[in-house]
């Protein structure tokens, strides 16, 4: 009798099961093979997910196929007094919402403590 594993189920009984874990242990389960990352990183899984974004070397996050589905987006961070907020071109604005127009889910969309330039 050969062994079977839990990636010998079939894909849409393992995305299920994921669906059934916390987020900490959806995050450990990517970790586990290639195979689980691959659909661990179902973007059904993730759309509890809030993609938090505070400047353009984030914008990347919003292309991962696992937070297509995302309903939250947040742009910015806490800004401290002594931090002077953010500095952000019009192009930086212009670039994150052509990507943000590709995530169908997006609902909510929370922008914290910006000076733009």
């Amino acid at each position: 009798m050969s062994r079977r594993r839990i990636t010998d189920l079939p894909e849409e009984m393992l995305i299920r099961i994921f669906s059934l874990l916390s987020p900490q242990d959806m995050k450990s389960v990517m970790l586990v093979c290639k195979s689980c990352s691959e659909i661990g990183g179902d973007p059904t899984l993730w759309a509890w997910s809030v993609v938090i974004v505070t400047s353009r070397e984030d914008f990347h996050k919003l292309s991962i196929r696992r937070f297509q589905l995302v309903q939250e987006v947040n742009v910015g961070d806490s800004c401290a007094p002594w931090k002077g907020g953010f500095q952000w071109t019009d192009q930086d604005w212009i670039d994150l919402f052509e990507v943000l127009v590709n995530l169908p889910a997006l609902a909510r969309l929370p922008i914290c403590c910006f000076r733009c330039d």
